[in-house]
């Protein structure tokens, strides 16, 4: 864990810099999910991402479809997770959506004990991508709103870490 220690932590507002870099390029993609199974129980969140754009979303919409980041195809997840950071960051409020974006990380086996789509999705998003999301976990840890315990994120980003060394 100790090389996860190292790494230089972002404020505030370098964090919005680099989401801001990340997503200079980015283009909406035109399916959001992954499983058309999910398609009926999960209308209206799709319907609102579809309508979306990752600068858009807001805190109400993300209580209400706390549970959709999953159902995210790999682009979707790209194209989001820097709205979805960059507005905890502006609001520093911490709840069921992050719970449900966040835990998955959290194996007992480390990336070997990660469902193979969160792992896609995580991966997906590029070395610049990955690192924005450890640099955002380091500033939750410091964060004085955040009920997350300090071991879970650290777990959290080793995953990351070695999410980074496979892609």
């Amino acid at each position: 864990m100790s090389e996860i220690v190292r790494i230089s932590k972002m404020n505030k507002v370098g964090l919005i810099n680099a989401i801001n870099n990340f997503t200079k390029n980015s283009k909406k993609p035109r399916i959001i999910n992954i499983d058309i199974s999910s398609v009926d129980e999960h209308t209206e969140a799709i319907l609102y991402f579809s309508n979306s754009k990752w600068n858009s979303i807001d805190i109400f919409h993300l209580n209400k479809f706390y549970d959709f980041p999953y159902y995210f195809n790999d682009e979707s997840f790209k194209y989001f997770l820097p709205g979805f950071i960059k507005l905890n960051l502006e609001n520093n409020e911490f709840n069921l959506f992050y719970d449900f974006l966040l835990n998955p990380l959290d194996s007992g086996n480390g990336i070997k004990g990660l469902d193979p789509h969160i792992k896609s999705q995580w991966s997906n998003l590029g070395l610049d991508g990955v690192d924005l999301a450890i640099e955002w976990i380091f500033w939750i840890i410091n964060s004085e709103n955040s009920y997350f315990e300090e071991d879970y994120l650290f777990r959290i980003a080793v995953n990351l870490e070695e999410i980074k060394k496979s892609i």
